[in-house]
């Protein structure tokens, strides 16, 4: 997978499951409603209904957009994804005709794509994504047409897998959570019983029995959500912390409470731990409403500049300056020392990696 901001290989994959067997091209407008991660429908329906030029900070905020679809879009194309450009039928206020967008199926398919099975377990996830998350017309055609690669899995297994996705998330990028993911997400198909040695914060290990009931992402992150036999609790376990590979254990198949749902369970990473450390946030409003899902309960406040602040009680530092980073240039940390010299290390190490 190739190097890039958790954030955007999330986006890529909504916007993926968007594109992908369209009967006729999106314009950019739509996109930056219906794809999550962009503006979302209030915010684009605001910036249709003003008359001449956009306020500040509504403009600040479709630029942002736009920028992140444009690098979104090239994502796709790096990924060999046949992204095609065609006039939408639809115009602008000036008469001209809006581009729009599409993924035609059966021009990347049969352009001898090969699918190895893990990639088939994660385009599974993909397609369950797309069955829970999207509403809009057209995304029967979205997964109808990522199952269409998944040919030679049983049409239930793409709909068995459970995914709890976050409002800003992504792939994963290393093979071997790939690898765990693809064990994984069969244990979930088949309502198997997992066993696995697993690394706890403090850094020791010890092997855990789980039934495995949900594959679940939150900021970047991956985690498999079942009940721990050991004290009979449903527990999310961070798939980076597993050591080696997950195994079935050879018992009955288990059921999945009706009332499960693995969101409730899934935290993000600066939010595990006891020790808290109140670090303040301030971003742009370009970026409020991805900013503001992520920190559901805390006051938003408005300086005088515009810029938006809140403080977020953190208990893993370094987890929360990796997830600011995601977010560019549009967001930073204003106090405490501490914690902008953690990102100011952090944002080094990166350009180092990156010299």
């Amino acid at each position: 997978m190739p190097n890039g901001g958790d954030a955007a290989y999330e986006r890529a994959m909504q916007l993926f499951i968007r594109l992908v067997g369209a009967s006729r091209p999106i314009a950019t407008r739509h996109l930056l409603a219906q794809v999550p991660g962009y503006l979302g429908e209030e915010l684009a329906d605001e910036i249709d209904a003003c008359e001449g030029p956009l306020p500040h900070d509504l403009r600040r905020a479709r630029q942002a957009a736009d920028r992140m679809l444009r690098r979104d879009l090239d994502l796709l194309k790096r990924l060999n994804l046949h992204v095609v450009s065609e006039p939408s039928g639809e115009w602008d206020d000036d008469g001209n005709e809006v581009p729009g967008y599409r993924i035609a199926p059966d021009t990347w398919a049969t352009r001898g794509l090969e699918v190895t099975p893990e990639q088939k377990d994660l385009l599974a996830v993909a397609a369950s994504m797309a069955r829970s998350e999207l509403e809009s017309p057209g995304s029967e055609d979205a997964l109808f047409a990522v199952q269409k690669v998944l040919r030679g899995r049983k049409p239930a297994e793409p709909a068995s897998v459970s995914v709890s996705l976050g409002s800003e998330g992504s792939d994963p990028r290393s093979r071997e959570t790939t690898r765990k993911l693809h064990l994984f997400a069969r244990l979930v198909n088949a309502h198997r019983t997992a066993r696995f040695v697993y690394r706890k914060l403090d850094r020791t290990s010890a092997e855990r029995t789980v039934d495995v009931y949900a594959l679940a992402e939150r900021l970047g992150t991956w985690y498999a959500v079942g009940r721990d036999h050991k004290d009979d609790e449903v527990k999310c376990f961070r798939i980076s912390r597993v050591e080696g590979d997950p195994a079935e254990v050879k018992v009955s198949a288990f059921e999945v409470p009706g009332d499960f749902d693995a969101a409730k369970h899934v935290h993000p990473s600066w939010d595990i731990g006891e020790d808290r450390t109140e670090v303040t946030l301030a971003f742009d409003p370009a970026i409020e409403h991805i900013a503001c899902a992520n920190l559901p309960g805390l006051a938003v406040a408005v300086d005088a500049g515009g810029d938006r602040c809140v403080t977020v009680p953190v208990a893993n530092l370094n987890g929360f300056v990796r997830w600011v980073m995601t977010m560019d240039e549009h967001a930073w940390i204003t106090a405490p020392p501490e914690a902008r010299s953690a990102a100011r290390e952090m944002l080094t190490g990166v350009a180092a990696a990156h010299a």
